[in-house]
């Protein structure tokens, strides 16, 4: 439906330009329910990990290193690809730097950025545009949904 959309509407843009990164996903693992205090110790590390974090030829092999530290190559990713959450915390990451952490179920999540690039995708244009037709859809199903409720009402009068 997203492909048919794009093509049909002349109007609408069929590539955006997107920031791509080369990402690593560095997790500071936390348990289920962690106490405050352990939480604040966790903040603390992320916080030590973020200054000393020059770039990622050296800094992704001491995070390897830091107790309880999980590091993940996330490969290539689109901006657009990420929760708007997680994509403001990444845009505003300089290049060869880790992001600030974002609180997920499993831990403190960072990003390294270590590659960044301006690409024009067909990929970005759809995501943008999905929003939009979630939108009408669901405005569409409401509109049927109440006229078919009105429909089928029944008034009961007792007494």
């Amino acid at each position: 439906d997203l492909v048919a959309a794009l093509l049909r509407d002349e109007s609408l843009e069929k590539t955006i330009e997107s920031p791509r990164y080369r990402l690593y996903q560095v997790t500071i693992a936390l348990p289920d329910n962690p106490s405050n205090q352990r939480k604040q110790r966790a903040q603390a590390r992320a916080a030590d990990l973020r200054r000393s974090f020059q770039s990622c030829t050296s800094g992704l092999p001491a995070a390897r290193k830091t107790r309880n530290v999980v590091v993940q190559d996330m490969g290539r990713r689109m901006s657009i690809e990420f929760s708007p959450s997680v994509r403001e915390k990444v845009d505003a990451t300089a290049l060869g730097k880790l992001s600030e952490p974002v609180e997920q179920r499993r831990g403190l999540v960072m990003f390294a950025v270590c590659e960044k690039e301006m690409v024009r995708s067909t990929n970005a244009a759809m995501k943008a545009l999905e929003g939009d037709m979630t939108s009408e859809r669901g405005e569409a199903f409401q509109k049927q949904y109440l006229r078919q409720l009105r429909r089928d009402a029944v008034i009961e009068r007792r007494g």
